[in-house]
């Protein structure tokens, strides 16, 4: 009694400090109604109470705790699949309209078979509740309308047009955000309904629940949260907080057996989050069932998950092991640019890095990714290459316009023993190569030069192949490309070549996108990953490169001329 006291005064004494903005309770009475008027149906089509599970109050405790410290009821749930938490927040809005006077809540599904399978659980806690109000009708809109207390309860899907805007929302639980809105500008698209909501519960509640997907409005909003950069509050279960998700180990033998013969991810596990002989049986049974989709389903952490989900191009756990042990220096905070590495050369637009001095003999090439340069775009620069190798050794990342990036490329390519530049020439990279053969870096590399020209142009009259300067990236050399990245990020000895962790990162977030293609997640970039598979690509052109000119004066008599010869090294 003197403890339930005490607790008393300290929420009575919270209570004042924050001007009662938000409701602070001891105990959730929403479990005793769940209990008393809830049903719910099981995956065997049972019927029964809805009692809480363990995990379901420890949730319930996370938006309790956050409301005592005065943050306003903001919740971004980070989760995994069959948690019982679309449950419990339509069972929480459900209650809310059931039993309050004009209130409208709001529940937004990621398509439409997601909505009607949202509705069925609201609409069954409805016809089981043994105090229900009466509802004008429900029809196929989805929606419990309670005449009597001026109440609407509805379900909409987040590609529904306006869903939201123009109303005045006491409660908004948005299931699946990750998965809504697929396709071309999922990021505005998502963000365009948030704002709407923001603004029609600017004094409701607002939940945001997902699996994660990748880089998207989630992923942004739930970092900046746990930065304390906004006003969310981020929670994270993973699959290990739910006893449910445990299978029967037998006996003891079983048990050492299961714990002797660990893989290095259970091994991690156990030793970092406490993981039994049950729980690693049943991460061994879900693996093995859901194969390379487990990590998006039941997350682990709430980092690596969002580079895990989805459909990646590279092996993310490859990239995060090279990430961790790589010898490179690590990145670091810079206040214009972001990230860069401890202790690049900064220039102005951005930094340039170099990972070894160059080798006399050495023979090196550099791929260079272009764009318009301004600020506010997709970056540049380019990635040097030890050509026998595939060694990375030096970089330039920044944005730079034409003039600048063709400067700083004939610097570099001079730098690294004249090294074959191939110079992406899509988009803007015809002005940086017409401004690279005006400071004199112009000879073809068929001819011995140091500037790629690609051969696959025919010319319109005659149907004759003739070269261009420049790296073409098209439908038929962008698979190969990325294909050839591919192995040489597989290939043994990758820790060995691997230096820049700008490119590490932007591999991580290059996946299977909505249209089918693969290419970087909404707000990421791909700039470093382009200029290195071009580089990696010019290691496979046969290329005779000129090293030196040696003029012998022979005198056959007056008038005669030099005779030139000159030295080629390479194949």
């Amino acid at each position: 009694m003197e403890a339930d006291q005490s607790m008393r005064m300290v929420l009575e004494s919270m209570r004042s400090t924050l001007g009662n903005r938000v409701p602070v309770d001891m105990h959730s009475p929403f479990t005793r109604i769940a209990r008393e008027r809830l049903k719910i149906r099981t995956v065997d089509n049972r019927i029964i109470p809805f009692e809480l599970r363990p995990i379901q109050k420890r949730y319930l405790a996370w938006k309790r705790r956050s409301r005592m410290l005065g943050k306003p009821p903001r919740y971004l749930l980070l989760k995994y699949r069959r948690g019982g938490f679309t449950t419990i927040e339509q069972g929480l809005s459900y209650d809310m309209a059931a039993r309050n006077r004009n209130v409208t809540v709001l529940t937004i599904a990621q398509d439409g078979e997601t909505t009607s399978r949202i509705f069925r659980i609201a609409r069954l806690m409805h016809e089981r509740d043994p105090d229900a109000p009466a509802v004008k009708g429900i029809g196929n809109q989805h929606k419990l309308e309670f005449g009597g207390l001026n109440s609407l309860f509805y379900v909409g899907t987040a590609a529904g047009r306006g869903v939201g805007r123009g109303d005045t929302l006491s409660r908004v639980h948005w299931s699946e955000v990750a998965w809504s809105c697929p396709g071309y500008n999922q990021n505005e698209k998502q963000r365009d309904i948030l704002t709407g909501l923001t603004e029609a519960a600017s004094h409701g509640e607002m939940v945001l629940e997902t699996t994660p997907n990748g880089s998207e409005m989630f992923r942004e909003l739930y970092v900046e949260a746990r930065a304390g950069r906004n006003d969310w509050t981020p929670i994270f279960l993973p699959w290990f907080s739910d006893r449910n998700n445990i299978a029967s180990v037998t006996d003891e033998d079983e048990a050492r057996h299961i714990m002797s013969t660990m893989s290095d991810d259970e091994a991690r596990l156990h030793e970092t989050r406490g993981l039994d002989a049950g729980q690693v049986l049943w991460r061994r049974r879900k693996v093995r069932e859901l194969k390379a989709v487990f990590p998006q389903e039941y997350p682990e952490d709430d980092e690596s998950c969002w580079l895990i989900s989805g459909t990646p191009f590279f092996d993310v756990k490859q990239l995060m092991w090279l990430r961790d042990y790589c010898t490179s220096p690590p990145m670091v905070d810079d206040p214009q640019l972001g990230q860069v590495p401890k202790g690049a050369k900064m220039v102005p637009g951005g930094y340039y890095v170099e990972w070894e001095e160059p080798r006399s003999d050495g023979v090196y090439v550099m791929g260079v990714d272009t764009s318009e340069g301004l600020p506010g775009r997709d970056p540049n620069g380019f990635g040097v290459m030890d050509r026998e190798t595939g060694r990375q050794v030096a970089a330039l990342h920044g944005i730079f316009n034409p003039r600048a990036l063709a400067d700083h490329v004939c610097r570099g390519s001079k730098r690294w023993n004249e090294a074959l530049v191939g110079i992406e020439r899509e988009n803007h990279g015809h002005a940086v190569i017409q401004k690279v053969i005006d400071l004199g870096l112009h000879r073809s590399h068929l001819h011995g030069g140091a500037l790629y020209h690609h051969s696959a142009a025919r010319a319109a009259s005659t149907e004759q192949e003739f070269a261009r300067a420049g790296w073409t990236t098209n439908a038929l050399t962008r698979p190969v490309m990325l294909e050839r990245l591919r192995d040489w990020l597989d290939e043994e000895g990758a820790l060995e070549r691997v230096r820049d962790r700008q490119f590490l990162s932007e591999c991580m977030t290059f996946r299977m996108q909505a249209d089918g293609g693969f290419s970087h997640d909404p707000g990421c970039h791909d700039d470093a990953l382009m200029k290195w598979a071009v580089c990696n690509m010019m290691r496979t052109v046969d290329w005779r490169r000129k090293t030196a000119s040696v003029h012998r004066v022979t005198r056959y008599g007056a008038g005669r001329r030099k005779r030139r010869t000159t030295r080629f090294r390479g194949r």
